[in-house]
């Protein structure tokens, strides 16, 4: 159980750095537009391949898991409604000023 959480501690503070990381890069004015366009590109293409990962991961972990499918579940949808949301104002910075 310490395990899992320790883990999950990890996974929100790194996920918490680079939707900052993410966030401020497109509000610095002097960053150039195709580092904000790769800034962007990551942001969409990396967060669900982890999700993917992560899944199977979960699955094929057996009898070792210390939660429930539903609770992995519930915190998977969270962290995609997380990223969606990210996604959307990154996109509306990035088109929306020119």
């Amino acid at each position: 159980m310490a395990n899992t959480i320790a883990r999950t501690k990890v996974a929100y503070t790194l996920g918490a750095i680079a939707a900052l990381v993410a966030i401020f890069s497109f509000l610095a004015t002097s960053l150039p537009a195709k580092w904000k366009g790769f800034f962007l590109a990551l942001w969409i293409v990396i967060p669900p391949l982890w999700f993917m990962l992560e899944y199977r991961l979960y699955r094929f972990q057996g009898a070792q898991r210390d939660m429930t499918f539903e609770e992995f579940k519930y915190g998977q949808e969270l962290a995609r409604n997380l990223w969606v949301g990210i996604s959307t104002i990154l996109a509306i910075l990035y088109f929306g000023r020119n």
